[in-house]
C-alpha cells in the first residue's frame, strides 16, 4: 500500500503552513504564525524511548507513551504507513493546542470552505492562538454564518515533519491514546484530496474498529480497556445512524421552498427530535440540543456512513490490509469516473455492489 497524500490530526484538523511555498495563497501572517509555533514545538521533541528511560515524565504518562510506541507497532503490522511519526515527544503546557474554526449558513449547508495546497478544499481552519480563531468565528458571523470554536489537543503538519505526541494525549484513556494513533496513520497512509468527510470518516471508522482489535489481542486478561474501547465503538456507530438521519431531515428542511423563519422552526424541531432518539441509545451530546449547524457539521464529518465502512470491513473479515486494499481500489474506481453530482459515499456504495457481482461470478 502506498501513502496518498498528507493529512491532518483526528481532532484538531489544523492546516499548518510551514512554509510559504507550500500554501501558496494563504495569508503571510497566518504561515508565519504557524511556522513560529510549529517551530517550537519540533525544537522541544525528544525521543520516547529516552523520555521513558530518564523518566522525564509522571509514571502514568509513562505508560501512556509505551502505549503510543506499541499501538504504532501494531498499527503498521495491519498496513498501515508510519514512517517516523509519534517516535518523538514534545512536552507542552496547554489543554488546547490550537482552535478550529467552522461556519455554516442557518438556513442551508452551506458551510464555509478553505482551500490548500494537497488536500484541496476543507470546512475547518485551525489557529494556535483562540484569539485568532474568535476573531475568524466574528468575521463569519458578519457575514451571516453560523460558526464553532473548538479546542483541540494536537495538530498534524500535513505530513510535512514527524509529527510528536504531545502531552495532552497523554492525559487521555488508553482507549483514546491507541485510537488517535491509529486515526493519525490512517491519515498518514490514505487522503482523497478534495473529501473532507470522506477521510475523516474513513479515519475514524478505522481508528474505532482497530482499537477493538488491539486491545483483543494484546492482553486477553485485560477486559477493561477491551470493554471501553468496544463500547465506545458500538456508540460511534449509533451516532453515525442519528447523524445521518438528522442531517436527511435537515437537508429536506433546507431545500424546501418556505422561508426563513419557517425553516429555522422546524430546524429546531428536527433536532428536538433527534434527542430523544439519542437518549435511547445513551447518547447525550451537547451538539443535538444547540441546533448549531456549524457544530452539527464538524460532528457529521466524522460519522458519515460508518456503518457502510463496518459492513466492507466485515466483508474483509476485519483484516484492515484486504480492507485498505478495497479501499485503494475504490480511490482509482473514483479516478475513472465523474463525480460531480454524485456524493462520494454513494459511490462507495455502488463501487462495493459492483466488486460484490465481480466476486460472485468469478467463483
Amino acid at each position: 500500500m502506498h501513502p496518498m497524500k498528507f493529512r491532518f490530526y483526528k481532532k484538531a484538523t489544523l492546516l499548518l503552513a510551514i512554509t510559504a511555498s507550500a500554501l501558496m495563497g494563504c495569508n503571510p501572517i497566518y504561515v508565519m504564525e504557524a511556522a513560529l509555533h510549529e517551530g517550537r514545538i519540533l525544537f522541544n521533541r525528544r525521543d520516547i524511548e529516552k523520555v521513558i528511560a530518564e523518566k522525564e515524565v509522571a509514571p502514568s504518562e509513562g505508560e501512556s507513551l509505551r502505549l503510543v510506541s506499541e499501538a504504532r507497532i501494531y498499527a503498521q503490522t495491519r498496513g498501515l504507513t508510519a514512517g517516523g511519526i509519534f517516535t518523538t515527544f514534545s512536552p507542552t503546557d496547554e489543554d488546547s493546542l490550537v482552535w478550529v474554526v467552522m461556519g455554516c449558513k442557518p438556513d442551508s449547508f452551506t458551510a464555509k470552505q478553505w482551500w490548500f495546497p494537497i488536500v484541496g478544499s476543507v470546512p475547518y481552519k485551525g489557529y494556535f492562538e483562540k484569539s485568532d480563531a474568535v476573531s475568524e468565528a466574528q468575521d463569519l458571523n458578519a457575514e451571516g454564518y453560523e460558526t464553532f470554536v473548538r479546542g483541540a489537543s494536537a495538530f498534524s503538519t500535513l505530513g510535512w515533519f514527524d509529527d510528536p505526541v504531545l502531552t495532552p494525549l497523554l492525559k487521555s484513556p488508553p482507549e483514546i491514546v491507541v485510537n488517535t494513533v491509529i486515526h493519525e496513520l490512517v491519515h498518514r497512509s490514505l487522503w482523497v484530496p478534495g473529501d473532507a468527510a470522506f477521510n475523516e470518516s474513513l479515519a475514524n471508522f478505522i481508528g474505532y474498529a482497530e482499537t477493538v482489535k488491539f486491545f483483543k489481542d494484546r492482553n486477553p486478561a485485560d477486559a477493561s480497556n477491551y470493554t471501553a474501547a468496544a463500547e465506545r465503538f458500538a456508540r460511534e456507530i449509533a451516532l453515525s445512524e442519528l447523524t445521518e438521519n438528522l442531517y436527511h431531515q435537515l437537508k429536506k428542511i433546507y431545500d424546501s421552498p418556505e422561508n426563513r423563519d419557517e425553516k429555522l422552526t422546524k430546524k429546531r424541531a428536527a433536532f428536538e427530535s433527534i434527542q430523544i432518539q439519542a437518549r435511547n441509545f445513551g447518547i447525550n451530546t451537547p451538539i443535538f440540543h444547540r441546533a448549531n449547524n456549524a457544530e452539527f457539521l464538524q460532528l457529521f464529518l466524522y460519522t458519515r456512513k460508518l456503518s457502510l465502512f463496518n459492513t466492507l470491513y466485515q466483508q474483509e473479515q476485519a483484516d484492515l490490509s484486504r480492507f485498505l486494499a478495497k479501499i485503494e481500489q475504490f480511490i482509482s474506481f473514483l479516478d475513472t469516473r465523474d463525480r460531480s453530482d454524485e456524493d462520494i459515499f454513494d459511490s462507495l456504495e455502488r463501487f462495493m455492489h459492483t466488486a460484490g457481482n465481480h466476486a460472485l461470478a468469478g467463483r
